[in-house]
């Protein structure tokens, strides 16, 4: 939650949104990222296979497709570099990492892995 994530930055004396007003808005944005574009597709995919929320193959594919075309956003975007914003981890990548370990961890196989992680 939005909650955690504002007690790890102030843990971290405020560091982890960027040092300075620019780098702040483009963390803020991926974390809306996350948040908007990840975090809806949880139901049908995650929650429905671990039993949370009645399970609909039609629904499920239609989200995990989903999920896979932010995949490749975010192939895109992080193509050269190790981070979402500037030269260190962020709450952006820490919100991210949280969101996506269990797609990676229940959903997605050695596969498409290969097609939207890039080393």
């Amino acid at each position: 939650s939005h909650a955690i994530a504002t007690y790890i930055n102030d843990v971290h004396n405020g560091n982890l949104l960027g040092s300075n007003a620019f780098l702040k808005s483009q963390v803020l944005q991926w974390t809306d990222f996350v948040v908007n574009e990840i975090g809806p597709h949880n139901v049908k995919t995650i929650y429905a296979i671990l039993g949370y929320y009645e399970f609909s193959n039609s629904a499920f594919n239609e989200s995990i497709n989903r999920v896979k075309a932010h995949l490749k956003t975010l192939n895109t975007h992080l193509e050269g570099k190790k981070f979402l914003v500037g030269d260190h981890y962020t709450l952006a990548d820490i919100e991210l990492f949280l969101a996506l370990r269990l797609y990676f961890t229940l959903i997605i196989n050695e596969n498409d892995r290969r097609l939207h992680i890039s080393s």
